[in-house]
């Protein structure tokens, strides 16, 4: 692995908004991938970090090997050698997050097969675009760059450790979790993940009428009647969806502001609130700000 120059800005032009999907802002969320971009360009970040260390290693490691062996070494020379690679590596690092999103997805055997399919043209891109940078480097300084036929042999041992490691950092940096906003698709409403055991549901925000606590799970009641449980606490779901019009009025409620259909005093400051097909969920008194959006909602 080697280094990186300079620094990874955080602008977003149009190819980002293709690469990391576009959307609506949904008050303080992105209706697409806000979550999802910043992931990105924090793993991003983390990545040039760990380029840089490894190119500052490597660059004093052979000029002290060269030093021990008595061999007057220029610094550009290894410097050429680590920077041509690791600034290779940061342009494909968005190709490996392209890679990790298809794979973020589906039973294990996919996610094994595409994480393991894209070391190939990963590999393959690096030793190209790496050996004609150093070619380049080494013209211009007057000298010839010596490579051999065996360098793809060679460089894919090494490249597959940091395809590794680069998709990792990517893989838990920017993964949503189970329960967060993900993108549907542009122009249509936020969605939100319930992952039910190795099932991945996607629904619209506003077809989550209520959420309740139920153990070490919380079970989503949906506007088609379906009932999914993920394994999660509430609190994690209330963080997910404290942006949108979700709001906690019990200790073990979740109730979706748009779906109230009638609030109905149950005395001592209590409410009930009838949110349809038979689901009625209890306001408590302690809740103050969800009744003054329940009432505002109406």
């Amino acid at each position: 692995m080697a280094s990186m120059a300079g620094g990874a800005g955080v602008d977003r032009g149009p190819w980002a908004d293709r690469l990391l999907g576009g959307g609506q802002r949904l008050s303080g969320l992105t209706n697409g991938t806000q979550g999802v971009t910043n992931g990105f360009w924090r793993a991003l970040m983390v990545i040039a970090g760990l380029l840089s260390l490894a190119c500052f290693v490597n660059v004093t490691t052979a000029l002290d090997d060269a030093r021990g062996r008595d061999v007057i070494m220029p610094l550009w020379h290894p410097l050429a050698i680590e920077v041509s690679s690791n600034l290779v590596l940061l342009l494909l690092a968005p190709l490996i997050y392209v890679v990790v999103r298809q794979a973020w997805d589906g039973p294990r055997w996919r996610r094994i097969t595409i994480l393991a399919a894209g070391s190939i043209p990963f590999s393959l891109a690096h030793v190209a675009l790496m050996t004609l940078a150093r070619v380049a480097i080494f013209a211009a300084a007057g000298q010839t760059y010596a490579h051999s036929r065996g360098v793809i042999i060679y460089e894919f041992r090494k490249d597959v450790l940091t395809y590794v490691l680069l998709a990792g950092v990517f893989w838990f940096l920017s993964k949503p979790q189970a329960g967060s906003v993900h993108p549907d698709a542009a122009n249509k409403p936020a969605v939100f993940d319930i992952r039910e055991g190795a099932t991945l549901i996607r629904v619209p925000i506003d077809d989550i009428l209520a959420a309740q606590a139920a153990g070490n799970y919380v079970e989503f009641m949906l506007a088609d009647g379906r009932r999914p449980l993920m394994r999660t606490s509430l609190t994690n779901v209330e963080a997910q969806l404290s942006p949108t019009k979700i709001v906690r009025t019990h200790r073990s409620w979740l109730v979706n502001a748009r779906r109230v259909q009638a609030i109905t005093p149950a005395g001592s400051g209590d409410f009930r609130l009838d949110l349809g097909q038979d689901i009625v969920a209890p306001l408590s008194r302690r809740y103050q700000a969800a009744l003054t959006t329940l009432k505002g909602n109406a």
